[in-house]
């Protein structure tokens, strides 16, 4: 992966890497909500209302 990551070759633009299995998303009908409640330069606090089983994926660029 360093190799790729190093030549180019993957793309971290529009790519997730995970370091195990990635988990079950489903679709469902409810409403989901996300907010940001506090940001620094080192942290990132969330509060989300799923109604089901899902992913945040967050990306910082500079």
């Amino acid at each position: 992966m360093r190799t790729a990551v190093q030549d180019g070759t993957l793309g971290l633009a529009r790519q997730t890497v995970l370091l195990g299995e990635a988990p079950r998303v489903v679709q469902c009908g409810g409403e989901s909500t996300l907010r940001f409640r506090s940001r620094g330069s080192n942290r990132v606090r969330l509060r989300t209302s799923l109604s089901c089983t899902g992913m945040v994926i967050l990306a910082n660029t500079y």
